[in-house]
């Protein structure tokens, strides 16, 4: 029995272990192509012949691609703090307060997360040029917030019905008024769902490409998903900087989901707790 238990549990070590290869090795490939120069990475072999920091020192002496981490971020940022505080207040209210076509609305705000951003991004051109916003980081930053919030408020709503109504009696008694008891009762409690919300809208905006493509035509304003095009032309692709570039543009995400990833993890089981 003890060999059979043993025997078990190796392959289940083996098939996580065969899992978890599968899924890094283009990660590896990624940033070993980034540590090699351009011949030695054409050469296609498994393990670096030499490691070169040359890709990553060209990268970042660019000011180029400087404006366009910068720009990313700028972008990202914002488009969270608006995100998240959109969705902390829109899922409390639809938590806490009962309202004329509530069911529907809530059922509407997850809807509106099923439709593609390329679906979206050509009548958010015509808006948005219209108003005097595209091609600007605002503009950007719009549109970016149209794609996390109605997932962001549905994870809050549902994360606030998990939250016992003790807390809020026992506030009431002290004397409370509802926004003190939102301010610091209910939301230190929703910490978890908050944070996910975050972290989720943070990463999708990091990461977006189509409507950075469609929406911003100036290299000023680009971000680093559209700047990476840069590396490839009619004639060449320059493989050791786009993966450069590419290990770059994963390691703030990579960093953001290491230290938070307590609260991602219990933001969305919590969350998902009451229907």
């Amino acid at each position: 029995m003890a060999t059979t238990r043993f025997l078990s549990k190796g392959l289940n070590y083996l098939a996580l272990a065969a899992v978890c290869l599968f899924f890094m090795f283009p990660m590896y490939w990624m940033l070993k192509g980034s540590l090699e120069t351009a011949p030695e990475l054409l050469s296609a072999h498994l393990l670096p012949g030499s490691i070169s920091s040359e890709a990553f020192r060209e990268l970042i002496g660019q000011a180029s691609f400087r404006q366009y981490f910068f720009n990313s971020a700028t972008v990202a940022i914002a488009s969270t703090i608006v995100s998240t505080t959109c969705a902390v207040l829109a899922g409390y209210g639809l938590a806490r307060f009962k309202f004329p076509g509530k069911a529907a609305m809530s059922r509407g705000v997850l809807f509106c997360y099923m439709f593609p951003s390329l679906a979206l991004s050509i009548p958010l051109f015509n808006i948005f040029y219209s108003i005097r916003l595209g091609n600007t980081l605002f503009g950007l930053m719009l549109t970016h917030v149209t794609l996390s919030l109605p997932f962001g408020i549905w994870l809050m709503w549902q994360y606030f019905q998990t939250i016992p109504s003790a807390f809020r009696e026992n506030a009431a008694l002290l004397g409370a008024g509802r926004f003190r008891t939102f301010l610091e009762v209910e939301l230190p409690l929703a910490r978890s769902g908050l944070i996910a919300v975050a972290i989720f809208a943070f990463a999708l905006s990091w990461e977006e490409y189509e409507f950075a493509f469609v929406l911003i035509t100036s290299e000023a304003s680009k971000t680093l998903p559209i700047g990476m095009t840069q590396f490839v032309t009619r004639d060449y692709v320059v493989w050791n900087m786009i993966m450069a570039a590419g290990i770059t543009m994963a390691v703030p995400a990579f960093l953001l989901i290491s230290f938070l990833q307590k609260y991602l993890v219990a933001g969305f089981t919590s969350g998902g707790l009451k229907g």
